[in-house]
């Protein structure tokens, strides 16, 4: 009898594998693919009151709902943005004051979007690395995102509070993240000192400064806001600098913010600074210095139109002990001297309508209970300012003693305003 050949048989087992079997031997072939890492994971909130409304989403969209505390939906999303994975935050954490607010993990570059409520003050962590995208988000309720983009590579990546007053109307920002292939061509802009004080006539001088924060960025074209402003020079390559030169008149007086833009062929940035005109000759007193007294919910604050980088705000009455006190406040004798408060009170309506005495004025007002050295001055209004980006200015005439005085505001019954600076002169 003629022995048979052994057959050779290919049996699929999976895709991409074979089986091959003779004489009863097998062996086996697979070919194993690891899967990507996902474009965001490791979501970390340190809002631990509101963490558990945060969570990562896929495919962003109209209709998709923008918080995991609120009702409100995305009625706009820019094409750049659609099917996009986001991070869907909660509303409540605009408030919070921890920093960093989030973080997470970025499995391959990407650009992340921040998409700021257009009422809102820009926190300071939203620096000139972040690219203004030049287009919106919008949500119901009629509330309209401005979009800042910037470029990170794989890894971690950070975002600050919003820090916003739980009085201000506005909403907590939102987050987006597209991956990207290559780095944007990106620099950075940046104007300093944040604010300075000069009497009429006088000329501020501001140095500012860019950087190459990705890509090949060209030459930036400078220009500023105000037209009594002048840059030297007014174009240059990213990396170098340039002098903002303001000129005061005479009549000049107030606060003006001023506003530096910086233009390439790839992106636009901004930078703004204060500049106030006053007529000198007094001694300022900051309201956040650590020599200060604050009570109940009082809080020091980064500010960045301020003189010294800082406020004092939740100031806010309602039968709390809510105030600040000016410690260390000097006078060279015993008199009556002009204290100019330099504060924001943003309200568009105001608290309350403003009247009475000492300074009756026609607009919304901040109430405040005014205690010099233990004694009653009786209620100082605060007029509102146009905005929460706006410094406005008060003065009131205040009896001192020689030497060293306590100046207290605070309030019984309506929020005082947040509180940049007194200056104090006969």
């Amino acid at each position: 009898m003629v022995p048979m050949k052994p057959r050779r048989l290919l049996i699929p087992i999976a895709a991409g594998a074979l089986l091959l079997a003779s004489g009863g031997i097998a062996t086996t072939a697979l070919a194993v693919t690891s899967a990507p890492p996902p474009l965001v994971s490791k979501l970390s909130v340190k809002d631990k009151a509101n963490a558990t409304h945060w969570s990562i989403q896929a495919g962003l969209a109209k209709g998709k709902r923008v918080y995991g505390d609120a009702t409100a939906t995305y009625t706009a999303v820019p094409a750049a943005l659609v099917k996009a994975a986001w991070i869907r935050d909660a509303d409540k954490s605009k408030t919070a004051k921890v920093d960093p607010l989030a973080t997470f993990q970025l499995g391959r570059a990407a650009d992340v979007y921040v998409g700021l409520d257009t009422r809102a003050v820009r926190p300071a962590w939203l620096d000139g690395t972040w690219t203004d995208a030049a287009s919106t988000e919008k949500a119901s309720g009629g509330v309209t995102y401005r979009l800042l983009r910037k470029h990170f590579a794989a890894g971690m990546v950070a975002l600050g509070p919003q820090g916003s007053a739980k009085t201000l109307k506005v909403r907590q920002y939102t987050i987006a993240v597209v991956p990207t292939t290559t780095a944007p061509n990106d620099f950075s802009l940046s104007v300093s000192p944040a604010s300075q004080s000069v009497t009429p006539g006088q000329t501020a001088t501001y140095s500012v400064k860019t950087g190459v924060v990705s890509g090949k960025p060209d030459t930036v074209a400078l220009s500023a806001s105000v037209s009594s402003a002048t840059l030297t020079p007014a174009s240059v390559t990213p990396g170098a600098g340039a002098v903002l030169k303001v000129t005061t008149k005479s009549t000049d007086s107030g606060t003006v913010t001023i506003t530096v833009t910086g233009k390439d062929s790839f992106a636009t940035h901004t930078s703004s600074v204060t500049l106030t005109v006053g007529t000198g000759g007094g001694t300022t007193y900051e309201a956040e210095a650590p020599g200060n007294t604050l009570f109940g919910g009082a809080k020091r604050r980064a500010c960045a139109i301020c003189s010294g980088g800082g406020e004092v705000g939740g100031i806010l009455g309602h039968g709390k002990p809510d105030a600040l006190q000016f410690n260390g406040v000097m006078a060279p004798a015993d008199g009556t001297y002009n204290v100019t408060w330099w504060y924001i009170a943003g309200d568009p309506n105001g608290d309350t309508k403003c009247g009475g005495e000492p300074n009756p004025p026609s607009q919304g007002c901040r109430p405040g209970d005014l205690v010099v050295n233990g004694v009653s001055q009786g209620i100082f209004q605060f007029p509102d300012t146009p905005n929460w980006h706006t410094l406005g200015h008060l003065t009131v005439r205040l009896k001192l003693k020689a030497g060293s005085n306590t100046i207290k505001i605070s309030s019984k019954t309506q929020d005082v305003a947040d509180i940049d600076r007194i200056v104090v002169e006969a």
